[in-house]
């Protein structure tokens, strides 16, 4: 199979993202001695794929789902080419996940108090610590927040400090505002330096545990021999991650800061994506109370 690599056009994420499917397709090729052509993608072929994916490599859903699409769009691309593509593969659907066995670990505020009055002697460890307190103020994506400087800064008063971010996903530009007095003297006084996400999440794991934040829950854990993730009891922290920053401010401030503005702040366009991302499901009675007001007003000025 064949993908056309031109760096200037396409984020380096994709780049990232085709280079492993093009490995996965590989050792599918090797395990059904077989070269897959797109002319003879058809439906039988592509069954036998997605039972590969989820039950021969033991993907997960979401995994499988994306080398899926992965496949679907690529077919597009070849096909602009006038290259000869079975139209049985736009057909293939995606795995159903099912959202109501979704699991969300997140750091509440009283673990994010733990964290911030956690004394750290390690300077490498201290580092990470302020990247977990600024990341859990600001709700932004890791790719994001390990990109700030305090060129994103701006200070309106001692109370107060505004970050500017242009998210790279989006291409949104946001602003965060911060009154947090330990978050601020962080970035006014002592700014974090830069460090890979990979070191970020192994120091939060590391930070989680000295802070105490060790009740067994329920989660899904990478194995880095089999290269997946499996289900199972563990300590909180094992499972904590740069991206639960995120999903932990939103989900916090969810039903005390009005969602259009952590909407803004997160950067989701949609209602139904922010509440399917922080687990909750939309409030119907609320939707139905805003109409039987509006009703009883229509009502009022009629009489």
């Amino acid at each position: 199979m064949w993908i056309k690599n031109n760096s200037s056009r396409i984020k380096p994420n994709t780049i990232k993202f085709y280079s492993v499917f093009i490995k996965v397709i590989i050792e599918l090729e090797k395990d059904i001695n077989q070269r897959l052509v797109f002319k003879e993608l058809n439906l039988v072929l592509l069954e036998k794929f997605k039972n590969w994916l989820l039950n021969e490599k033991e993907y997960s859903i979401n995994y499988s789902n994306g080398i899926i699409k992965g496949l679907k769009t690529i077919s597009k691309e070849v096909l602009k080419r006038d290259i000869k593509v079975n139209q049985q593969v736009f057909y293939l659907n995606c795995f159903k996940n099912d959202s109501s066995k979704k699991i969300i670990n997140l750091i509440s505020i009283s673990e994010f108090e733990k964290i911030k009055n956690l004394k750290i002697q390690s300077n490498s460890l201290l580092n990470s610590k302020k990247w977990i307190l600024i990341g859990y103020s600001i709700g932004q994506r890791v790719s994001d927040l390990l990109e700030l400087s305090i060129d994103n800064v701006r200070q309106a008063d001692n109370n107060r400090l505004y970050v500017d971010i242009n998210q790279k996903k989006t291409g949104k530009f946001v602003t965060v505002g911060i009154v947090d007095k330990v978050v601020i003297d962080i970035i006014l006084n002592s700014f974090p330096h830069k460090i890979s996400n990979s070191k970020f999440n192994q120091d939060i794991k590391k930070i989680a545990e000295l802070a105490e934040i060790n009740q067994i829950v329920e989660g899904y854990k990478y194995d880095g021999s089999k290269k997946r993730s499996y289900l199972g009891q563990f300590p909180k922290y094992q499972l904590l991650s740069s991206h639960d920053l995120r999903r932990s401010f939103a989900t916090n401030y969810f039903g005390k800061i009005e969602t259009p503005i952590l909407m803004e702040i997160t950067g989701h366009s949609r209602e139904s994506t922010f509440l399917s991302y922080i687990g909750e499901n939309p409030n119907k009675d609320a939707v139905a109370d805003v109409f039987m007001e509006r009703l009883r007003r229509l009502g009022n000025e009629s009489g």
